[in-house]
């Protein structure tokens, strides 16, 4: 081991605060990270003889030299801080030689607390706490609410809304260290098959689930605040100085000797905001990411099982149709998609999403007219009633499976009560549509793979019902069943 150290002042161009990371990636970082375990531990600050003393206690031999080069090129770096240390000097050259004592400067300590904290070892998924979020949301509306009505002064605001915003930035600390990297961690879970088949598909299930509600907590979670911080914009600086106030360093803050906790300040109230963005903020960007690992979950889970939970399925075609309604996103999410439920998501898009604001959560959409969803109830019931021939024909023609036709009208279907509310519907067909969906439902049991067959639709009796209903139905709506088939498109 050589004592000569590279100076790494202005190394690559790069003369701020980044340049602490670079002894993690030295040739001899475990060294390094060895030495400021010692120094980020110590109360003290250390002679370079003590560094290597305490070296060698936790099993690390090096020589004084070495560690003191070490030292040296940390400091380099702004790893490491030092202050001349006279008390043992004996002699006045003692006195004019360098005799420093080193200690973890600010930015070294954070960089090795990094390091353990997240680096080092095995990563743990966090639990994402949904609680913080919830308490976020209920102290911004409580603040939103007292304080909406009234126009901004400076002062005047009580204790009670100054721990209202430490909470807010406490709790907010919380949901966003839990976020970094989970949406990954759960997707590595969902990529482990090492368990035995029961286990294995109960946690790929669980993860589906929990990730789909983190989703949909996090969308609704986010607007809520996003509201209330929307209505608290001419309040941030008031609030920030009430921060202030109640804090018990106001003097040292107010004289610049420090900064103020978060939220003591308006660019932590803007940062916030921007944090809760519904359309680009960190919390709608995460969503998104967990909505476009759901489909990867899915399929994995497909591999396990055939069949899944309808509402559990019925609940991820829900969130991933709203993040193919995305437009940065849609298109790439939707193409990674497995191929057996493209159309299933593209279909419940449609129905959750355009049929009723309320149908996929309580926030509500912009709702297209009602003629457009009425024609895609029509459509559904054209491929419906069309002869086994043509229907093997339009499947083939768009490269879907059976199933298609019958998902489409199950979601169009679900569009039926508020077109007959609307008036663009006919009451006297729901009786027909209940049926048609009643006989396709009863078909769908696990036990009846058959009937999906492309000969089933020629020779099984539920497809012939539900084609002669539905021939019925178009005949009542349109004066005849034979109408041109719909053309769709596949992202594949």
């Amino acid at each position: 081991m050589t004592q000569e150290e590279p100076c790494f002042t202005g190394a690559d161009g790069v003369s701020d605060a980044r340049r602490v990371v670079a002894y993690l990636v030295r040739p001899e970082s475990d060294e390094y990270i060895a030495i400021m375990d010692v120094l980020e531990g110590s109360v003290t600050d250390l002679r370079a003889a003590e560094v290597t003393a305490a070296l060698l206690a936790a099993g690390l031999r090096l020589d004084t030299r070495v560690v003191e080069a070490r030292l040296n090129a940390l400091k380099d770096l702004g790893a490491v801080s030092v202050r001349s240390n006279n008390s043992h000097a004996r002699r006045y050259v003692e006195i004019l030689a360098r005799n420093w004592r080193y200690t973890a400067s600010p930015a070294g300590r954070h960089v090795q607390r990094f390091y353990r904290q997240v680096l080092a070892g095995t990563a743990t998924v966090r639990e994402i706490p949904i609680v913080s979020l919830n308490r976020i949301v209920t102290h911004l509306e409580s603040l939103a609410a007292a304080l909406g009505v009234r126009e901004p002064v400076a002062g005047g605001l009580d204790s009670a809304c100054a721990d209202a915003v430490g909470a807010v930035f406490t709790s907010h600390d919380d949901l966003d260290a839990a976020l970094v990297g989970a949406e990954d961690a759960l997707m590595a879970l969902a990529d482990r098959f090492d368990l035995d088949e029961e286990r294995t598909g109960d946690l790929k299930g669980l993860l589906v689930d929990y990730a789909t509600r983190i989703a949909a907590e996090l969308d609704s979670g986010s607007a809520r605040a996003a509201a209330a911080l929307t209505t608290l914009v001419p309040w941030f600086g008031p609030l920030a100085q009430a921060s202030i106030d109640a804090s018990q360093a106001r003097d040292l803050i107010a004289a610049g000797a420090l900064t103020a906790s978060r939220g003591g300040r308006v660019e932590d109230w803007e940062g916030l905001r921007a944090w809760f963005d519904v359309r680009t903020g960190r919390a709608a960007r995460f969503s998104l990411r967990l909505v476009r690992t759901l489909p990867s979950m899915h399929a994995n889970l497909r591999r396990l099982h055939s069949s899944a939970g309808s509402a559990s399925s019925r609940t991820r075609a829900l969130s991933l149709a709203r993040a193919v309604l995305t437009p940065e996103v849609g298109v790439g999410v939707l193409a990674k998609v497995p191929r057996q439920v493209q159309m299933n998501v593209l279909s419940r898009m449609f129905a959750c999403v355009l049929a009723r604001g309320g149908a996929c959560d309580d926030r509500g959409v912009e709702i297209p007219d009602s003629s457009f969803r009425r024609r895609l109830l029509i459509e559904s019931l054209t491929v419906l009633a069309a002869d086994a021939q043509v229907q093997a024909a339009w499947l083939d023609s768009h490269g879907v499976m059976t199933d298609e036709i019958a998902l489409d009208f199950d979601h169009a279907f679900r569009m039926a009560e508020a077109l007959v509310e609307e008036g663009q519907l006919s009451g006297k067909v729901t009786t027909d549509l209940q049926e048609i969906d009643a006989i396709l439902s009863a078909m769908g049991d696990g036990e009846n793979a058959d009937r999906w067959a492309r000969d089933a639709l020629s020779t099984d009796e539920g497809w012939g019902r539900a084609r002669r209903l539905a021939r019925r139905v178009l005949g009542a709506e349109l004066g005849g069943w034979q109408q041109p088939l719909p053309e769709i498109t596949v992202i594949r």
